[in-house]
């Protein structure tokens, strides 16, 4: 399920904003950031499956950022009550498609793989490009 929310918005807690290179090699720094996250705050539990996620988006704001390769991309990871929130920004305002690619294509699936895996996939128009995100849900709520 997709949502979209105001620009630049983050709400919750923020647990880490990372800039990175825009290119393919960023994609294993931002698993290795995000699963460090993860584990550091007690989500554990989605690790693999926030590191596969986030890999994903890097992958995709790499292939279709506007900028050149070698400027950057931004990682945003968030806490909002017991969601994990992944965003991956980049300078292109197009915003992403998941696509059903046939058998025999050797890509094109990433986003449908994130909106598949993740317990909510969106994306948000910002000032400069935009910003695809993945929540997963990583901790009980608590009643209030």
């Amino acid at each position: 399920m997709t949502r979209c929310v105001l620009p630049g918005e983050i709400s919750g807690v923020l647990l880490a904003d990372v800039r990175l290179v825009n290119a393919p090699e960023s994609a294993s720094a931002a698993r290795r950031i995000v699963k460090a996250v993860a584990c550091a705050w007690g989500a554990a539990a989605v690790a693999d499956r926030a590191e596969l996620l986030v890999c994903e988006l890097v992958a995709n704001a790499t292939k279709h950022a506007r900028d050149r390769l070698g400027t950057n991309l931004r990682l945003v990871v968030s806490r909002d009550d017991d969601r994990l929130r992944i965003e991956v920004h980049d300078a292109n305002p197009a915003l992403p498609r998941v696509r059903h690619g046939g058998l025999l294509e050797e890509n094109g699936r990433g986003l449908l793989l994130a909106e598949t895996l993740a317990d909510r996939l969106g994306w948000q128009v910002l000032a400069r490009g935009k910003a695809v995100y993945v929540e997963l849900a990583a901790w009980p709520v608590l009643p209030k």
